[in-house]
């Protein structure tokens, strides 16, 4: 078997990110948000090539396992945002630090829509529908080193233990959708 695997490309797309973090006065300690949300969405398209075939990929295994044509769109969504209080201080007099906590929140999901066609399909729909929400701690280090002349150099490595429900769900109907398949 050869040949190329079709997949949905997603569109480029700019995120909103956003955030504010307020420093005590006369204190090495800070608190503050930052939200981050990514959405996009993309489609594609196959065609089986003259005396080749076309495998399908999310159909009911065994079932069926061949089409002339299939099209599929689909959709993400990436919301995170992060609540978290901060701890500054100097290591010498050109490197300063900064260590974090707090509580992430994310909501997660894709959708997907794939049609199939011709050979073991009429008109057969999948759809797919998968999603993620959880609230988990997050810590993390952001430390500056100060090269002189206003330029610095950074690094920041930081990670999240999140705890969630995870929701997925997929329907498979055939023939113009009156018989449900799965």
């Amino acid at each position: 078997i050869g040949g190329d695997l079709a997949a949905v490309e997603y569109d480029p797309n700019e995120a909103i990110r956003y955030g504010a973090k307020l420093r005590f006065e006369d204190t090495p300690i800070d608190a503050g948000f930052s939200d981050v949300t990514v959405t996009s969405s993309g489609s594609a398209t196959a065609v089986a090539p003259p005396n080749g075939f076309l495998f399908v990929t999310l159909a009911t295994p065994g079932q069926n396992e061949q089409a002339l044509t299939a099209s599929a769109t689909s959709d993400i969504r990436y919301s995170v945002t992060d609540l978290e209080a901060g701890y500054r201080f100097d290591l010498n007099d050109s490197i300063e630090s900064r260590i974090y906590g707090g509580i992430r929140f994310a909501d997660i999901s894709q959708n997907m829509n794939v049609t199939y066609d011709g050979i073991d399909f009429v008109d057969t729909n999948i759809d797919i529908a998968r999603s993620f929400s959880g609230t988990g701690l997050r810590v993390g280090n952001h430390t500056n080193l100060k090269l002189g002349g206003g330029f610095s150099l950074f690094g920041q490595a930081g990670g999240a233990l999140i705890v969630g429900d995870v929701t997925s769900r997929q329907r498979e109907a055939d023939n113009n959708g009156l018989d449900e398949i799965a």
